[in-house]
């Protein structure tokens, strides 16, 4: 196997066990559920204690703690409880894996995003300038992107601001929304097309189903993921402006238009 067909899988283990690394003290000596949330989230709530029909049901029908509807968080939380059990040390330290899991991914989303608006770009270039080239150009070679999107990923990762989500036991669903959604856009990158090359059907169906499937999902982990397919409309509608530089100013409002009927089903 070449060497470059390692480099990317290496960029994410670094940036994933960046993030291992400077969270890792949240796990060192004695490990306690906080009394803000934690107890009525895991202490009290018999329901997430074990993965069972009636868990399942009382997730799907009410799944409301403090207000709060999350039922495909709690159903990931039952088979936590299942697995290891609801103490706050396996809370912890599966939210210390979720958060690695986030920003490992993230390396690859972010490089493939990139990728995806320079495309655009460029064949918004080749369309106000057609002399210049038959194709667009070359991406950037991993050996520059690569590392640019992998440190990216351990700014985000090791900020200061994650310590929250992932110290904290009931910010459990705000990571489990965090990977649907990067599974989101990762799927919804998958779906677009060019001006030199167009995608089979079946494939374009596929992933779009599994775009919105992953954002239906994170949606009920945690309400504000709803508002990411705001992000998908909007990136959407700017790669169309990319792609028509020389279009009225009005065109792009039409795209948002066009763009956020095409998100009807998540909307």
């Amino acid at each position: 196997m070449p060497e470059t067909a390692w480099s990317l899988p290496l960029h994410c283990f670094a940036a994933a066990a960046a993030a291992l690394v400077a969270f890792s003290r949240c796990l060192l000596g004695d490990v306690h559920f906080t009394n803000f949330d934690d107890d009525r989230n895991y202490e009290w709530n018999k329901h997430v204690q074990g993965l069972s029909v009636a868990s399942l049901r009382w997730s799907i029908e009410d799944g409301t703690l403090i207000g709060v509807f999350e039922p495909v968080s709690n159903v990931l939380k039952m088979l936590l409880g299942s697995l290891v059990g609801i103490t706050a040390r396996s809370v912890v330290t599966t939210n210390v894996v979720l958060h690695a899991c986030v920003v490992g991914v993230s390396v690859v989303v972010s490089e493939r995003l990139v990728l995806h608006v320079r495309r655009a770009y460029f064949e918004g270039m080749l369309d106000h300038h057609p002399s210049t080239s038959s194709s667009p150009p070359p991406p950037p070679p991993p050996a520059i992107l690569r590392p640019a999107m992998a440190a990216s990923a351990v700014f985000f990762g090791c900020h200061p601001m994650r310590v929250e989500a992932v110290a904290w036991a009931s910010c459990m669903p705000y990571l489990h929304a965090a990977l649907f959604l990067q599974l989101s856009l990762y799927a919804h990158l998958r779906t677009t097309t060019t001006t030199t090359t167009k995608l089979p059907l079946l494939r374009v169906g596929f992933w779009r189903c599994v775009s919105f499937v992953s954002f239906a999902l994170a949606s009920f982990c945690k309400a504000p993921a709803v508002t990411f397919v705001g992000f998908l409309v909007i990136l959407d509608a700017c790669c169309d402006k990319l792609r028509r530089p020389r279009s009225a100013t009005g065109y792009a409002a039409l795209s948002v238009a066009r763009r956020t009927m095409e998100r009807g089903p998540e909307l």
